[in-house]
């Protein structure tokens, strides 16, 4: 929110993940990425800091 993210362009930027590139990790100042994960009763979309650690 204070202009030091970055919108990435990418082609499948879409309404699953809208906040992908402007929400920063609140550990390392990264910004999140996205993707679906695999579980028991579907398939679920989530955030996750693209850093290890």
């Amino acid at each position: 929110m204070n202009g030091a993210t970055y919108a990435p362009r990418r082609k499948n930027l879409n309404e699953d993940f809208p906040l992908r590139g402007y929400v920063l990790c609140a550990d390392c100042d990264t910004p999140l990425t996205a993707c679906w994960s695999k579980g028991s009763h579907g398939r679920y979309p989530y955030y996750l800091c693209p850093k290890r650690g």
